[in-house]
């Protein structure tokens, strides 16, 4: 049986690019078979994953409401066993429909006001990755990882007592990518049924592209800002593995969690931290 690791999660670009990161991921893995390594020494494999996730996002502790709906990302994935103890395996997923976020945004002004935000969200995420098979139940990895939120869609911004908003073009996006590396345990529970785990640690730089709001005297205006940040984060996943003999082919149901702690900086506001979870589906063929 065999199974994939993500480091803590992080997008990409757009579907694009990530179709492009996989497309040179399995180049890579062709490479490898023809020129580096014998060809008794090497296992593809190549699949589909999903990802339906719960997002927590930071602004919610800084309104006084917010809302953010659920997001079912799907991709694909590939794996490349080689000299026995080695995988490289990538995996790249996106949102295929926009998601609803909905919050609020208080603006100092006389009097103090609070603007109410209906917004869309898309999301994307790479993970590249090198693991060393110890033995059969341990393995270590490392790699990176791409993610990215692109909240673009104003639905609609409305401000307390009717005071005009002004936001002409909202463009709201957060890349975030990073080195990690983790472990990873796998423990037989029947014939060709194991459970994995795997936990990671990453540290990530993150370019937030947004809007400012603040009251101009007759209306409620956007300015553009952006602010670098660092910080570390966990993806910890627990995934129950059954391959199927008649087929080559391994399917992985599981449950994922991952944190991200931003690090302050002396020119940005504050941040603490972003929580996703949710849960996984994926299926691998292997020739």
């Amino acid at each position: 049986m065999r199974t994939g690791h993500a480091l803590y999660a992080i997008d990409t670009r757009r579907p694009g690019n990530t179709m492009k990161t996989m497309r040179r991921i399995l180049a890579a893995a062709i490479f490898f078979y023809s020129f580096v390594i014998p060809a008794y020494t090497w296992q593809l494999g190549l699949g589909l994953t999903s990802y339906y996730s719960d997002w927590t996002p930071e602004f919610i502790g800084k309104n006084d409401s917010a809302k953010v709906e659920p997001a079912l990302l799907a991709g694909f994935a590939a794996s490349f066993r080689f000299y026995d103890r080695f995988v490289l395996s990538g995996q790249g997923m996106f949102t295929f429909l926009n998601h609803n976020a909905e919050y609020s945004v208080f603006v100092e002004s006389s009097p103090s006001r609070t603007v109410y935000i209906d917004t869309n969200y898309k999301r994307e995420e790479t993970d590249i990755s090198l693991m060393y098979i110890i033995n059969s139940s341990l393995n270590i990895f490392a790699g990176y990882k791409r993610l990215h939120f692109d909240i673009t869609d104003l639905n609609s911004a409305e401000a307390t007592d009717n005071y005009p908003v002004n936001i002409p073009s909202f463009n709201n996006q957060f890349h975030i990518q990073g080195p990690g590396a983790g472990i990873s345990f796998k423990h037989p529970l029947a014939e060709n049924l194991s459970a994995n785990i795997s936990t990671s640690l990453i540290y990530f730089n993150m370019k937030y592209y947004g809007y400012f709001l603040e009251d101009a005297g007759a209306e409620i205006n956007a300015e553009h800002t952006d602010y670098t940040y660092n910080g570390l984060g966990n993806n910890t996943t627990l995934v129950l593995s059954y391959y199927i003999d008649s087929i080559n082919t391994a399917v992985n149901l599981g449950a994922r969690c991952q944190v991200i702690k931003y690090l302050d900086t002396s020119d940005a506001p504050k941040l603490s931290y972003d929580l996703n979870y949710g849960l996984t589906l994926s299926a691998m063929y292997f020739f």
